[in-house]
């Protein structure tokens, strides 16, 4: 690393995600909404430090594996300090999150650009990546399913809360309709044998929705990354410093606040 980029670097690792005496810490959110331990949770959030690192360091867009992403949804939410603490004061610019527009030319895309992460990861940090948060180097990052202390992590269903409620409401007409038939006819095994095989089916069925519908699409930081050494022109005309790229803007101020563009 250079002066700068060890500067920033410790800037980095000294950043709190947290206010004093919170009960509900960052990490304990993340390990809540993700089913995952906090230990793990603190974890991921030490390799998404790495990544904001490598956002910022790089001439071209980086993308986050599936658990580091994550962590960056997560941050998201947190307005003031993402973009005030975060951009403003430690990044010393905005940092966006341009997630994919699908299709396989995308998925194509960000697969290259996690390969591509994970050589530059490596050549910072003087190891690879680690696998469990940091899956699959040969085929990028796919599917946000890991084992970690006992717990499971799944990608959320991409259909909608209504959808969800739609079938919801068609499983329980079809349980209810085939438990009357069962009580009408109690001597008949083989309306119960029906009733287990018809909820076996729609089980069936919805998972495989959710199964085709959560794969990782990937994203990355800002358009072109936050760039590496030199210096560039913000959209302004002026100065913005050390970086070189265009994907991230210089100088999040408290304008950034609301969590804008």
């Amino acid at each position: 690393m250079t002066n700068s980029e060890l500067e920033l670097w410790n800037r980095i690792k000294a950043f709190q995600f947290d206010k004093p005496d919170v009960q509900l810490t960052f990490a304990k959110r993340l390990a809540r909404e993700n089913r995952i331990s906090e230990n793990f949770a603190n974890e991921i959030i030490d390799e998404y430090r790495k990544f904001l690192f490598l956002c910022c360091v790089s001439r071209e867009p980086v993308s986050p594996s599936p658990l580091v992403d994550q962590a960056w949804h997560l941050h998201l939410t947190y307005t003031r300090s993402y973009w005030t603490d975060l951009c403003g004061n430690t990044l010393g610019r905005s940092l966006h999150h341009d997630p994919t527009e699908g299709g396989a030319a995308e998925d194509k895309k960000f697969k290259v650009l996690y390969l591509r992460t994970l050589q530059l990861y490596e050549s910072y940090f003087s190891s690879p990546a680690p696998d469990d948060i940091w899956p699959s180097r040969d085929a990028g990052p796919e599917t946000n399913e890991i084992e970690k202390g006992g717990f499971w992590t799944f990608s959320k269903p991409a259909f909608s809360s209504g959808r969800r409620k739609n079938r919801a409401s068609l499983l329980a007409l079809i349980l209810a309709s085939l438990l009357f038939g069962c009580s009408a006819s109690a001597s008949s095994g083989l309306l119960i044998l029906i009733i287990l095989l018809v909820l076996g089916v729609v089980i069936y069925l919805i998972w495989r929705q959710n199964r085709n519908s959560t794969g990782y699409g990937g994203s990355c930081c800002g358009s072109a990354g936050c760039g590496g050494g030199g210096s560039h022109d913000n959209s302004d005309g002026s100065d913005g410093g050390d970086g070189g790229g265009s994907g991230c803007s210089s100088g999040c101020s408290s304008g950034c606040g609301g969590g804008g563009d």
